[in-house]
């Protein structure tokens, strides 16, 4: 009998929870009818704030007891973690989808396709990427649209004027479709800005054998491009529809303005310093010449005028030439002139010397400190007035 007590003592928790085979339980039951003692402690039992107390006045706790209470444990702490587990996941997914869709996307492309609403207003384009790519643009009143190279572009994209033009656009990720002209569905995207980065100017430059060039204009250079789209040359002139003098010691808007129409007036009859034209057919036999055209790197030619120094009487201005020798090389010039702080009016270079052409060059070369003859007999024969270039610490 008392071996018995000890097995159900020992079932006894397991038997209150229901966790022992029907069989198993007969024979607890059975016991507890003769037995008073175990049949007391299985009601003390029964009281869920008593199980914890008995499990802490056994200083050698019966090896089930453990058991129940290590799969209390168990299940408590792996809930614990699958709440845990659950939140952390949502929290990732939180910041996932608020990044995602708070950022702004862009594309870059050319535009192969316009619509435009009953109004004459562009509503929507098609974009293609140098890889073939086709991407729908749809505009919204919120949309709008600027150009770095010309500040009137965007006018005209607006009003569907210009469809030969690249541009960067910025979108929010949220995917809707377009149908293009020849029934393609395609993604499409809301735009929030349209950058115009560079559009054909509708000029164009014929070469010797009646290949035609187009004239695109981007922010620093106009591209003249064959018709396959390979660029000959990068014009780097800084003009546009009137001539640009580029900021220097002093701003040239500030002037007077008889003063600056004077300056520009000169500019604009000096004209280009470099000949165009030919640099466009080296350019284009150097292509023709390409084993490979795809290796053909364009030509570089450009000119620049700048405000290089002043003083109280006087306004001297820099012009730089770039022109090219081949893919690789090129030469600079630079050219200085003067005018009348106060009229505009052009001051020969010589007029500001106190001596003449002949003494400055031999006082130069001896500044310097070039003795060698015959470098001082052709430096005094490629000497030109128009080559003195003045700074605001020297000439």
């Amino acid at each position: 009998m008392k071996n018995e007590c000890s097995i159900v003592k020992d079932l006894l928790p397991l038997y209150i929870e229901k966790m022992v085979s029907e069989d198993t339980a007969c024979f607890v039951e059975e016991h507890l009818k003769d037995c008073t003692e175990c049949r007391e402690i299985c009601e003390s039992l029964k009281a869920p704030a008593m199980i914890d107390e008995i499990a802490e006045e056994k200083s050698d706790p019966t090896p089930l007891v453990k058991l129940k209470k290590k799969l209390r444990r168990k299940k408590i702490i792996t809930a614990g973690v699958s709440v845990i587990l659950a939140a952390a996941i949502l929290l990732a997914l939180f910041a996932v989808s608020v990044e995602h869709f708070s950022e702004w996307y862009s594309q870059n492309g050319s535009v192969v396709e316009v619509v435009t609403d009953d109004g004459g207003k562009i509503s929507s384009f098609v974009i293609e990427t140098e890889e073939g790519k086709k991407t729908g643009i749809l505009v919204t009143d919120e949309t709008y649209a600027f150009s770095f190279a010309d500040g009137t572009v965007a006018d005209r994209f607006w009003e569907g004027e210009l469809t030969d033009a690249e541009v960067s656009v910025e979108y929010k990720p949220y995917r809707k479709t377009l149908i293009t002209g020849d029934g393609e569905k395609i993604k499409a995207y809301e735009a929030r800005s349209i950058n115009i980065s560079g559009f054909f100017t509708g000029e164009t430059e014929t070469l010797s054998d009646g290949t035609v060039t187009e004239v695109w204009r981007y922010h620093t250079y106009d591209s003249y491009v064959l018709p396959d789209g390979t660029p000959l040359i990068y014009d780097r002139t800084s003009t546009g529809p009137e001539y640009v003098i580029v900021a220097g010691v002093e701003q040239f808007e500030n002037l007077a303005v008889e003063v600056k129409e004077k300056i520009l007036q000169y500019y604009e009859a000096q004209g280009l310093l470099f000949n165009k034209e030919k640099i466009l057919e080296m350019a284009y036999n150097s292509y023709l010449a390409e084993e490979e055209p795809a290796y053909f790197k364009p030509y570089s030619v450009g000119q620049e005028t700048w405000l290089s120094a002043a003083n109280e009487r006087v306004l001297y201005f820099e012009t730089i030439v770039w022109e090219p020798i081949d893919q690789q090389k090129g030469t600079e010039r630079r050219i200085g002139t003067a005018f009348d702080r106060e009229t505009g009016e052009l001051i020969e270079n010589t007029a500001l010397l106190a001596c003449t052409p002949e003494e400055a060059i031999e006082k130069i070369m001896d500044i310097t400190g070039i003795e060698d003859e015959t470098l001082r007999k052709e430096m005094a024969e490629a000497f030109a007035p128009e080559r003195l270039v003045f700074s605001p610490d020297g000439m």
